[in-house]
């Protein structure tokens, strides 16, 4: 079930800007509004609007239920802890989420802060190095993981952020999810190998056409004469 968020390309990041308002609506008639889904065993999903700053409508987000083991995750494609204001106060006051995904960065990141005092953080970047990392979903702390972008065209090391979570099940635990970054290949070698590969071939091909022309200046020269 795919959960579609809106960046800057889309939407644009001033909020008083008639454009911004005009994309935002188009992007959700064609997507559809930010709504929280529940998925199968407990796993909740809040996408939050962080571009055009709007909030989660009033009565979309059911109180905590603490005798659950549900995993509450909060989508957002601009960090949320370190830009927190009013508004994203209200928001991850109400969500309560106990992991957050976000983007905008071009770089993987992880930032902890507690719940009593979420404006006091530490953040680490490229934390994981592309190994696996297991996490322990704390309802005392938030934490924030930063996914880098996976496309090439605006990031020189592209990657893919995967987490997969582990629910308690009837004989309860603490929920954990395994979080790691597939990183691809950096574009700048890529771009070196093609005009690598594209000189040797322009070498290969007129080379021959070169010599060719050569031969025939000859003979033309000693037919002549």
């Amino acid at each position: 079930m795919p959960v579609v968020v809106p960046g800057e390309l889309d939407v644009g990041t001033d909020a008083d800007d008639p454009r911004t308002v005009f994309l935002a609506r188009a992007f959700r008639r064609e997507f559809g509004a930010a709504q929280p889904r529940t998925l199968p065993g407990g796993l909740e999903l809040f996408p939050v609007d962080s571009l055009v700053y709007e909030q989660l409508p009033q009565g979309a987000v059911l109180p905590r239920d603490t005798r659950t083991s549900s995993v509450r995750v909060m989508l957002s494609h601009a960090p949320v802890i370190p830009l927190l204001d009013v508004r994203l106060n209200w928001t991850v006051a109400v969500t309560s989420p106990d992991v957050i995904f976000s983007a905008h960065e071009l770089s993987s990141a992880l930032i902890r802060t507690t719940r009593r005092n979420p404006t006091d953080f530490a953040s680490m970047v490229n934390a994981e190095q592309g190994q696996l990392e297991r996490f322990l979903v704390s309802r005392e702390d938030y934490l924030e993981l930063v996914v880098p972008s996976c496309s090439s065209r605006v990031t020189y090391q592209p990657g893919f952020g995967v987490a997969l979570f582990s629910l308690p099940g009837p004989g309860g635990g603490d929920p954990t999810f395994d979080y790691a970054v597939l990183w691809t290949p950096m574009r700048a070698l890529h771009l070196w190998g093609y005009a690598v590969v594209g000189a040797y071939a322009a070498l290969i091909l007129f080379l021959p056409l070169g010599q060719a022309a050569r031969l025939r200046w000859a003979w033309r020269k000693n037919f002549l004469r």
